[in-house]
């Protein structure tokens, strides 16, 4: 073989050594990624077109300027309120006065309540592909209902139990809150992150047998709450209830819009 032959040779296998070489990283780069997709593809789908981006964020706006035209009640109004004009199934709530449930009921929301969505991702390896997503979604379900709650609260104006009990003071009742009950915030707000949180866990590990108890305790905790709310006198029933209902909508609406 002469020199030009064995050139034209080395040269040949150079170039077919070329594009194997290119063949196979191409091949390669498609299997990582459709590898990368098929284990970590998205549920949720934060895109502009999807979610109530600006309805929680309006409501709430709307809600601070109507808050600050609530007038506090007077020492005449109070004197003049009869717990007979309130229906029966919340009349009950006139007679129950319980510091101790206030407390618990104030540091379940102030304390575990609001981290509960973020916890699906350390004991939930599929929620992982999901750390970009949740705090988005969190922040939309607890705006949308914070929203609603503040607005809701702020043009009913509807008088809490506790100022028609003849135990607090009257100074304590002669406060613009006094006038905020319905619906209940701490009901809404702790409904609304526990419904999340099983709806996240739920979608993520659609295959689970864990997923009743997901929503179990997801009902549960707020129930409590709800139930807390209305022994310490700060809700009637019908506002722990409403308060469960728009919680609970939020809470599955909201993941259940991107997903």
């Amino acid at each position: 073989m002469n020199r030009s032959s064995l050139h034209k040779l080395l040269k040949s296998t150079v170039r077919s050594k070329r594009r194997r070489c290119v063949t196979n990283t191409f091949i390669t780069l498609i299997i990582i990624v459709i590898s990368q997709y098929s284990v970590a593809q998205n549920v949720y789908d934060l895109s502009w077109k999807k979610g109530p981006k600006w309805v929680g964020a309006v409501t709430f706006g709307i809600s601070i300027p109507v808050g600050k035209k609530i007038e506090p009640l007077n020492l005449d109004q109070i004197k003049n309120l009869d717990s007979l004009s309130i229906h029966k199934f919340d009349r009950i709530s006139t007679t129950l006065y319980d510091i101790k449930a206030q407390s618990i009921s104030d540091i379940i929301l102030k304390g575990p309540i609001f981290a509960l969505p973020f916890s699906t991702t350390f004991f939930n390896e599929n929620a992982n592909n999901e750390n970009r997503n949740i705090p988005t979604i969190w922040l939309e379900t607890n705006l949308l209902t914070w929203g609603l709650t503040t607005l809701t609260k702020n043009i009913t104006k509807r008088t809490r139990p506790y100022a028609y009990n003849g135990r607090v003071s009257d100074d304590f009742k002669m406060d613009r809150n006094t006038r905020q009950s319905f619906f209940s915030g701490h009901t809404s707000m702790t409904t609304a992150n526990s419904f999340l949180t099983a709806r996240i866990l739920a979608d993520t590990n659609p295959d689970s047998n864990w997923i009743p108890f997901y929503w179990i305790s997801a009902a549960t905790i707020p129930a409590v709450m709800g139930y807390l709310r209305v022994k310490g006198g700060k809700h009637f029933p019908t506002d722990v209830i409403m308060g469960y209902v728009i919680g609970a909508l939020a809470g599955i609406l909201v993941p259940a819009i991107h997903k």
